[in-house]
């Protein structure tokens, strides 16, 4: 199933590439907030349009407990269902324990790196499409994190409707994964949905 799935996935890749592209023409005279906002400006031209809701799992990776928490929030105005942990270790026990459809992946993690998180996630979850978002954007990670089957590539600081439209744009992207690997089985109910949807995934705003 992961050989079909990865084989149909790499047909619709996301915009990280252009974002690899920022990096590689100004790592060696940008830093920090501009190079930030560099990536956010191409992040931006890319981002398909909302169209259907579709409840999906969503997993938070990160050390920092503000972040976890801006995240948290800002996916809360959606119909997605989200958990937040700080770990590797807790990441394996929630992975185990049921799928998750997206995975929002710091690179910096206090047991270990975001790259082997990266992979270990890839190897044993294959469905599950993961975002780096990371402090510390290098060209090296950037281009380690696509090739080992990172959906995206994302510098912080990150706004709340960014994380919102990456999130749904990973959705989308396994959405049409599943369907040219042929409606492969997947467990997570947003993913199941959406195999069975004519549509693109989406998130809608949950009424204030």
């Amino acid at each position: 199933m992961a050989r079909m799935y990865f084989a149909a996935r790499e047909r619709f890749r996301p915009g990280a590439a252009s974002r690899i592209q920022v990096l590689d023409s100004t790592s060696k005279t940008t830093r920090g907030p501009e190079l930030a906002r560099l990536m956010h400006l191409s992040w931006q031209r890319e981002q398909p349009r909302d169209t259907m809701n579709h409840k999906a799992r969503i997993l938070i990776v990160d050390d920092e407990e503000v972040v976890r928490h801006s995240f948290s929030r800002a996916l809360a105005t959606t119909d997605c269902q989200v958990k937040a942990v700080s770990s590797w270790t807790q990441v394996a026990e929630t992975l185990g324990a049921e799928p998750y459809d997206v995975v929002l992946l710091d690179l910096r993690m206090p047991d270990l790196d975001g790259i082997t998180v990266l992979r270990a996630v890839k190897q044993r979850w294959p469905t599950s499409e993961v975002i780096i978002i990371t402090g510390y954007p290098t060209l090296e990670t950037a281009k380690e994190a696509v090739a080992l089957g990172a959906y995206d590539y994302l510098a912080k600081p990150v706004d709340p409707e960014q994380v919102i439209e990456a999130s749904n744009a990973a959705m989308q992207h396994k959405r049409w994964a599943l369907h040219e690997a042929g409606g492969e089985h997947d467990d997570s109910e947003g993913a199941a949905a959406a195999a069975s949807s004519s549509q693109p995934v989406s998130f809608s705003r949950r009424a204030s």
